[in-house]
């Protein structure tokens, strides 16, 4: 009679495996299938965002930033279109502006050595930067860089990044920057986009005010 118990368990516990064996294979196959789902979602959503970062214009990355309403930071849209900015962190000013012109189609900007001093030339002009080898170096590099191309392209600071180790700037044609200023006026245009001055001291006293240290909530 114990005998007949023993087999007659055995059978139930080899069809309650098995039956519990199917429903987790069921429960695991529709998990992998909700993991497939959310990775093909995320892989369409960069490829969207890829694409809409090649379509888009340098004009038209600014009127995003300046159509903002003054309440709403402008750092994620620097952070969505990297490539139309340009950096001061440990990025030398010719990469920056190199790898931003790649895809906008700026002239190249090329970079000489002579008696120890870092020189930047674009087209016919050349501009000695005035690097001092400290945390400044970043920022003295954009300067001599917005001096350089200053014949065909303003350089601006984005206030909004103000916050970040790499400093975001935006370079426009100067044709571009006067049209965005009769559209949104000098004063909606210096909110987000700084004009650089020529003198590193004078950069750090008008960035880094408190009105341009904006604590958005």
């Amino acid at each position: 009679m114990a005998f007949v118990w023993c087999v007659t368990l055995l059978i139930i516990a080899y069809y309650f495996l098995k039956f519990t064996l199917k429903i987790l294979a069921k429960v695991f196959r529709e998990i992998y299938k909700i993991i497939l789902v959310n990775v093909e979602s995320k892989r369409r959503n960069n490829l969207s965002k890829d694409i809409k970062s090649k379509d888009i214009t340098l004009r038209l990355v600014a009127e995003k930033v300046l159509d903002l309403d003054k309440s709403a930071d402008s750092w994620g849209i620097i952070l969505d279109y990297p490539r139309a900015f340009l950096f001061s962190g440990s990025d030398e000013p010719k990469f920056t502006w190199n790898w931003t012109g790649e895809k906008y189609n700026f002239p190249k900007v090329n970079e000489e050595h002579s008696n120890k001093e870092v020189y930047l030339k674009f087209m016919e002009k050349t501009v000695r930067v005035n690097y001092v080898y400290d945390r400044s170096d970043g920022v003295r590099g954009m300067l001599a860089l917005s001096e350089l191309v200053g014949d065909l392209y303003e350089i601006r600071y984005c206030v909004d990044s103000w916050h970040s180790s790499d400093l975001a700037y935006i370079a426009l044609p100067i044709k571009d920057w006067k049209e965005l200023e009769t559209k949104f006026d000098s004063t909606g245009l210096s909110y987000r986009f700084m004009p650089l001055p020529t003198i590193y001291e004078e950069f750090e006293s008008n960035a880094f005010t408190e009105e341009n240290s904006r604590n958005y909530k």
